[in-house]
This record gives C-alpha cells, sequence and structure tokens, in this order.
C-alpha cells in the first residue's frame, strides 16, 4: 500500500508512474477499439458516417466534436505531479495535436460551420473545458480513460473510411483486398508494397489517435505491451476488411 506524504497533491505517485509499471497486457480499451474496428466501423463507413471532412452531416460532427472536447477534459483534468508539473505529455503533445486537429476539423465540416466562425466555436469550447476543470479538480484515471474513449472511438471510424476508400468493395485502388491479404499470406511482390504501405499508415494513426490519447490519460503499458496491442488493432481492420468484401457490402 501507498501512502501519501502531507499535503501531496492527489494522485501524484499516478501521475509520475513509469511505463511498464502495469502487468497486464490488453485493457478493456484495447478489446472494445478491436471490436469497433473489425465490426462496427466497417458498417458505418459503408453507409456514410463518419467519413473523413464530408460535409453536411450534422450529428457526426456534433459527436466528433463532443469526443474532441471529452478528450481535452481528460487531458487538462490530469494531476500534476511531486514537482508541480501539469499533465505529463512528454512526446505526445505533437501526435495528440495532430491526432485532435484532425478530428475537430472532420466535426466543423460535416457540421457545415462557416470559417469565420470556426475559431470562435474553438475558442468557446476550450473555454468552456477549462471552467468545467476549475469546477471539477483533477480527474481520476479511470475517469480520464472514460473520457478518452470516444475520441478514440470517433477517430477509428474516420480512419476506417479512408481504409474502405482505398481496398473497401467500393474502392479506387488498382489492387483489390483479396490480393491485399495473399501478399500477408504468400509475401505477392506487387500488392506486398501496398500491404507494407498499409501497415505504415496503420501505424502513424494508432500513434496519433490510440497511443498518445491514451498516454495521456494514464501513462502505462511497456513497449513490447504496445506492439502486441497495436498488432491486434492491425489484426481487427484486416478482418474487417475480410467480412466486409466477403459479403460485398
Amino acid at each position: 500500500m501507498t501512502v501519501e506524504p502531507p499535503g501531496a497533491f492527489p494522485e501524484a505517485s499516478e501521475a509520475t508512474r513509469a511505463p511498464g509499471s502495469r502487468l497486464w497486457l490488453f485493457r478493456a480499451e484495447d478489446l472494445l477499439l478491436a471490436l469497433w474496428i473489425a465490426l462496427a466501423a466497417p458498417l458505418l463507413a459503408t453507409h456514410g458516417s463518419f467519413e473523413l471532412l464530408e460535409t453536411g452531416r450534422p450529428l457526426d460532427g456534433v459527436v466528433l466534436l463532443a469526443s474532441v472536447g471529452a478528450a481535452l477534459l481528460a487531458l487538462i483534468g490530469h494531476p500534476r505531479d511531486d514537482d508541480g508539473n501539469w499533465a505529463p505529455l512528454g512526446a505526445w503533445i505533437g501526435p495528440l495535436t495532430g491526432g485532435a486537429l484532425l478530428v475537430a476539423f472532420t466535426g466543423f465540416s460535416a457540421l457545415g460551420a462557416p470559417d469565420p466562425w470556426t475559431t470562435p466555436i474553438a475558442i468557446a469550447a476550450l473555454a468552456g473545458v477549462g471552467a468545467l476543470r476549475l469546477a471539477l479538480g483533477p480527474l481520476s484515471a479511470p475517469a480520464r480513460r472514460a473520457l478518452v474513449t470516444p475520441f478514440i472511438l470517433v477517430s477509428g471510424s474516420l480512419f476506417w473510411s479512408v481504409i474502405d476508400a482505398v481496398v473497401g468493395p467500393a474502392g479506387t485502388s488498382t489492387i483489390s483486398a483479396q490480393e491485399l491479404r495473399d501478399a500477408i499470406a504468400n509475401g505477392t511482390p506487387g500488392a506486398g508494397m501496398f500491404a507494407l504501405v498499409l501497415v505504415a499508415f496503420t501505424g502513424v494513426y494508432y500513434a496519433m489517435l490510440v497511443y498518445a490519447p491514451r498516454q495521456v490519460a494514464e501513462k502505462e503499458g511497456s513497449p513490447p505491451a504496445w506492439l502486441i496491442r497495436y498488432a491486434l488493432f492491425l489484426a481487427s481492420v484486416l478482418f474487417g476488411l475480410g467480412w466486409i468484401n466477403a459479403f460485398g457490402l
């Protein structure tokens, strides 16, 4: 049992805990994301939901922007560490910022918000999140994890819409999904390069929109554990491609 020194900021030991101090390999978020990417996201993509920078879908816009706001609340709800430092981002600030901007811009596009209104709306949203932070105080690790999960799921749907546009049933790629699966199974030279590009793109997405926000919510997991989690994510992408193409949806 850990005893906090008198006057310590709540959860200070949590904020400074080193990666890999947890023993488990998969967490609930990993399994939820895998199921979402393998089953739900393909169905949403085939019905035109959560498409990248698409206009005229106000419900999608509200969901996307709300998920960004929740993720920001998780970020600013992070407690200070023993040295008084707030929200230790480290190297994740770049990927996290890029991912949040991508989802936010897509949300504004879906709402059809005029460009002159985008900045004032964003500033007002940030002010509202800041006010909530002052009202609520530091958030626990489970609360922060819950707040970033919707952001991860909806950004996963955006990711899938891009994949579906390339290798889905109506994709524009000259390499079919079957050839892609053959490349992975048999090392087909032509499609093999395409498979490498897909893996690289998937890795960039995972770093920006899964790994970075989850590290901000709670810094945990060893590098081998995160590689295995990423492999589960990639397997769910391939599984989704397989069944969605098999049924021609």
